[in-house]
């Protein structure tokens, strides 16, 4: 069913700023098998309402005593998760100890998840080796890992992959740990900063921040594009704290330690969020309280900001920075809050859960976002969390393809809104030229037609032109959804950016479609 192009001028007039909370997070069952002894997720992430990889592990009793570990995926398909199996190597039987800390989707079929593994080092020794593997469309397979420099495998007892961040096909981080030979004949132990180029991995050089005898390692990832990004560390210790705050940033041809003050006292940091190239927040705690420690990048110097909230991990979108927590001896349960400038509002406490803990986030619309960690079930154990907010499921769909433009990024346009008559909805366009000038092109029915190398996937009815993108690379516009509008009926959207990078002087996002419930 086509809407009348008069709603599409009434739909996308006014422009709004900042975002709230969209709707309730609702906790979805993730399978894990009874006999397991326990089952974590530790990380999330999410094309589409309909398309999310969680990764993490299970445990099992091993005859005799002691347990196994193996690794742990599950795929959301937009109705439910299912465990899908993963690659789980082990140096003896039952020595299997396989862990996956981190997930990036960069499409349905090309998914990176990475951890670690037990084997044994080159005879060196045998400990956890850095473990990477890749989903094709049909099967999770192992991928090598290249040997680092100076002649040590890159295996070496203790390495692991802890965070990673995406950028396309070609533009893969994995961040972690490894060991580097010294001239003492031991091992320096130093953030793992490894990079996929489309044919490899290979260990990138950068920096080796010490506080006294122990090393940093990468904690987690945060960027504006593929030239600013930004790596939080923490101390390789079990508990991680130190006065010492480490972040590393990459500006596209090199890593480099970042200028901050060390925290008057022991602190340990969890996450960094990059809004813009001049706004970037870096969270912590002060162990054994129910305080944050949270430092803040204006584009020139890093600050403390006072009371800051705990978090564990965080997203962003739109300005708006989602966080978890885990449980601690002061709090018994986790949560996720809501960070908008500089407010903080507690969205989720899962008050029907025991001891919730939320290790893992990511978004896929302004009002679509997953969070994962665990629970405890009585009679089970540790159980897998996964929770959803999207009160747009169905609603709002990706459509064809983008043309690439600034840094190799596809823009994305996304909706977010019940298209309930008379509710708030917002388009918002992300990961475009800062500065530039767009069209948003709408129209009632896909035409699919060539343009500018790329696909015009709306009919034009209307065009929406001269829009100026932000210097955070997009827009948002809103507006209220109208009454009488019947269900079933579609409506399509289209943002052009005039972009010199694009191979013909265009960028464009892929096109969304709107469907009336």
């Amino acid at each position: 069913m086509r809407i009348a192009v008069p709603l599409a001028l009434a739909l996308l007039s006014p422009l709004v700023a900042a975002q709230t909370p969209c709707s309730d997070w609702e906790v979805t069952p993730v399978p894990a098998d009874p006999s397991w002894f326990s089952t974590w997720l530790y990380d999330v992430s999410a094309l589409d309402s309909d398309d999310a990889w969680a990764v993490g592990y299970f445990s099992t009793p091993k005859p005799g005593s002691g347990y196994e570990e193996f690794t742990y995926a599950v795929h959301w398909d937009g109705a439910q998760w299912t465990h899908v199996p993963t690659p789980n190597p082990s140096p003896y039987p039952g020595g299997t100890s396989c862990y996956l800390r981190t997930v990036e989707m960069v499409g349905p079929n090309d998914v990176w998840a990475a951890g670690s593994r037990y084997g044994g080092a080159g005879g060196l020794s045998v400990g956890d080796w850095i473990f990477v593997v890749h989903w094709n469309g049909s099967t999770w397979t192992e991928v090598p890992v290249a040997a680092p420099p100076g002649g040590v495998s890159v295996n070496f007892s203790g390495t692991r992959v802890i965070e990673s961040i995406s950028f396309g096909p070609n533009d893969v981080w994995f961040g972690g740990w490894w060991a580097e030979p010294n001239p003492l004949g031991s091992v320096t132990w130093r953030p793992l900063l490894m990079h996929w180029d489309g044919s490899k991995l290979s260990i990138e050089d950068g920096p080796a921040p010490h506080d006294g005898y122990y090393g940093f390692h990468v904690e987690s990832f945060s960027a504006t594009g593929p030239n600013d990004i930004w790596a939080l560390c923490a101390k390789n210790t079990s508990g991680g704290s130190s006065k010492k705050v480490v972040i590393l940033h990459y500006d596209g041809s090199s890593w480099s330690e970042a200028s901050i003050a060390d925290a008057p006292q022991e602190v340990e940091m969890n996450a960094v969020v990059a809004l813009a190239a001049n706004d970037v927040w870096a969270f912590g705690t002060i162990p054994w309280t129910t305080q944050g420690y949270v430092i803040h990048f204006d584009g020139n110097t890093w600050s403390h900001v006072p009371n800051g909230p705990y978090a564990d991990d965080a997203v962003a979108r739109g300005g708006t920075i989602y966080f978890g927590t885990e449980p601690i001896a002061q709090i018994p349960d986790g949560s996720i809050s809501m960070l908008d400038g500089g407010t903080v509002t507690t969205l989720e406490t899962f008050p029907n859960l025991v001891q919730p803990a939320i290790f893992g986030f990511d978004d896929y619309d302004p009002c679509g976002a997953w969070a994962v960690g665990r629970q405890w079930v009585a009679g089970e154990g540790l159980r897998p969390l996964a929770a959803r907010m999207d009160s747009t499921a169905g609603v709002w769909k990706t459509v064809g393809d983008g043309i690439s433009g600034t840094f190799g990024l596809v823009p994305e346009l996304t909706g977010s809104g019940t298209l309930l008559g008379g509710t708030a909805l917002q388009i918002a366009l992300s990961d475009a030229l800062p500065g530039g000038s767009s069209t948003l092109i709408v129209g009632p029915s896909a035409a699919n037609l060539p343009l500018f190398g790329g696909t015009l996937v709306p009919t034009p009815s209307i065009l929406l032109s001269g829009l100026p993108v932000g210097p955070n690379g997009g827009w948002l516009l809103g507006s209220v959804w109208p009454n009488g509008v019947p269900s079933g009926a579609e409506l399509y959207l289209q943002a052009w950016i005039a972009d010199p990078i694009a191979p013909q002087g265009y960028a464009a996002s892929a096109g969304l479609r709107a469907t009336v419930p």
